[in-house]
């Protein structure tokens, strides 16, 4: 019962903080303390640890945002799930005062996320435009998109692998912490006994998408783009590059950069970097800290170029769908490096 209850809270405590990174990251000004109210609580463990399609909003969990968020958790059923989606917009268009409707997806998996995308993308997406402009009168209301992807891990250590040493640049340590004012002249270490160390190498794109993909939106939680929009067709220009000049990548890109708090990077052997050793009941020590719309882009494209390969193979033999969460294969996957 203890664990049981541990898992629960940990899940709670997952959608409550990427509920309000996005909150943040759209500089809104709701209530910070919004989950302490107790019909807000049992909502969000609802939300948290539905075992099937689910669908609330923020006037059910008492967020008093600028815009109206519709929250929806998929586990496959998209028929469900737009009829509740639908049902929930109904209802906080009673009230329409706000900039507009945030529909927050929580997905398990990219290929569930795939599979989400491609259902919104049809009908339902315009449908539910409509819906929104006919319930506000006339009154012009925007219709956001993020797509959260939350996923379940055993213990295991994350790595970077097939890194070759005389690649490898290591930047003197600066004796300050990011975001922060640099040490006193003289001392050596920050107040916490820290210096933030670097290394700059090049690594295989793929080996990011897998981490992703294992781990889920975990690895951005302290990027501050976190459910960035797509305006400027960025997204389509990874992928055009990744499709058709994938060796040309690693100049075109600006590279990503991850964050590992409180301790150096562990460098095993010469080829194999190692992040963390990942358990279930704590968040990660790294984060990602810019590059997330590099990495979910690519992550689409190779996830889609994955289930064509997959669809175009005759041989039962040749074929390997392995479940949300384990490691992603793709049998014609190019070498793209960053």
């Amino acid at each position: 019962m203890t664990q049981l209850k541990s898992e629960r809270t940990r899940r709670r405590e997952e959608f409550r903080r990427h509920i309000n990174q996005v909150l943040e990251n759209r500089e809104d000004s709701a209530d910070d303390e919004w989950w302490e109210d107790d019909e807000a609580a049992e909502e969000l463990d609802r939300l948290a640890c539905a075992g099937s399609d689910y669908a609330s909003n923020s006037d059910r969990l008492k967020i008093g945002s600028g815009e109206k968020l519709i929250l929806a958790v998929y586990k496959g059923d998209s028929g469900a799930l737009f009829k509740q989606i639908e049902a929930e917009t109904d209802k906080v268009m009673k009230n329409p005062d706000g900039n507009g409707i945030h529909l927050l997806f929580f997905v398990h998996g990219m290929r569930k996320r795939m599979q989400l995308e491609k259902r919104y993308a049809g009908s339902f997406g315009k449908r539910l435009e409509n819906r929104i402009r006919t319930g506000a009168g006339g009154k012009n209301l925007s219709l956001k998109v993020t797509y959260v992807l939350v996923q379940e891990y055993k213990k295991q250590d994350i790595e970077l692998k097939n890194i070759k040493r005389f690649e490898m640049l290591q930047m003197p340590a600066l004796q300050a912490h990011i975001n922060r004012e640099p040490a006193e002249e003289g001392k050596r270490k920050d107040s916490d006994g820290n210096a933030l160390c670097s290394l700059v190498f090049t690594v295989d794109l793929f080996q990011l998408v897998e981490i992703y993909n294992l781990i889920g939106d975990r690895l951005f939680r302290n990027n501050v783009r976190f459910g960035i929009n797509e305006m400027l067709g960025v997204d389509r220009a990874i992928c055009e590059t990744l499709e058709k000049e994938p060796d040309y990548f690693w100049y075109k890109n600006n590279g990503i950069t991850i964050l590992i708090e409180n301790r150096p990077p562990d460098l095993r052997g010469l080829e194999t970097l190692l992040l963390d050793r990942v358990v279930p009941d704590r968040e990660p020590v790294f984060s990602v800290i810019n590059g997330a719309q590099t990495i979910t882009a690519s992550a689409r494209y190779f996830f889609e170029t994955e289930r064509a390969e997959e669809d175009s193979q005759d041989s039962a033999e040749q074929k390997r769908k392995p479940a949300d969460g384990s490691d992603l294969v793709c049998a014609g996957q190019k070498s793209v490096y960053l």
